[in-house]
């Protein structure tokens, strides 16, 4: 979000212009200022003549400097600027009050006293006012300038993998023992690659004349030789007719 208070010249050249405009107009008011706090000094504050001098330099210097430091220091909120703001309200006051008091003492003066502390405040109000607008002016310059874009690293889109089918065990799906949704699970197997039933596994070993034991079953399915021994009981009783076929082949 922009900063409202912000100059933002549009163009170079008459931004140029105006901060050399408001600086020199600075620079006249800390000029006149200075003249009559220094003054001031040596005849009300009993400063020495040599030493007057550091007197406005304090005063108004302090106004420039606490205005930069408020501007420098925004970013870090209230609870931070709230005394460089302070500080150029006690010094800007300062400052006013110094230099119509050095109008009213002044005894060839013709207009009144308050006129003549209006008019010997304004040096110090201009240093007030053109101090504040080119600190504003060299901010709203800092934040006008081109940002850098980063690069954004658009992230790639991995390839799916394919995916993997699970190995279904050799089990009948013809069995009656078995639910509805599982016999319609076994069936609806890849076509182009169903796999062999149990059952079938068991009546082509048989049918190329080996015998089948607990420990067949167990190296088919993956299992133990506990579940095999059970499954091939299993198969005689459901399946009889498979292994009354291994002993025909027999004899």
């Amino acid at each position: 979000m922009s900063d409202p208070l912000a100059v933002r010249p549009q163009n170079k050249l008459l931004g140029i212009a105006t901060a050399s405009g408001v600086g020199a107009l600075a620079v006249g008011g800390f000029t006149l200022s200075f003249a009559a706090l220094r003054e001031l000094a040596q005849r009300e504050f009993a400063i020495a003549s040599e030493l007057s001098f550091i007197y406005p330099l304090v005063v108004d210097g302090f106004i420039v400097i606490a205005t930069a430091a408020a501007f420098t220091m925004k970013k870090r909120g209230p609870r931070v600027t709230w005394y460089p703001w302070a500080a150029l309200a006690v010094f800007g006051a300062l400052s006013v009050l110094g230099n119509a008091a050095h109008a009213i003492d002044n005894p060839s003066a013709t207009f009144p006293a308050w006129i003549s502390a209006l008019g010997a405040s304004v040096p110090a109000v201009a240093l007030l006012i053109a101090s504040h607008l080119l600190v504003m002016m060299i901010d709203g310059k800092s934040q006008t300038r081109p940002r850098v874009r980063s690069k954004v690293t658009v992230p790639v889109k991995a390839k799916e993998a394919p995916p993997v089918t699970a190995a279904l065990p050799m089990v009948d799906a013809g069995d009656q023992s078995l639910e509805e949704p599982e016999r319609r699970r076994l069936h609806a197997v890849d076509p182009v690659a169903e796999p062999k039933t149990l059952v079938e596994q068991v009546a082509d070993i048989i049918a190329s004349g080996e015998s089948v034991t607990a420990g067949t079953i167990a190296r088919i399915q993956g299992v133990s030789d506990r579940t095999g021994r059970r499954r091939l009981a299993e198969l005689r009783e459901q399946h009889p007719e498979i292994f009354e076929t291994g002993r025909e082949a027999a004899l």
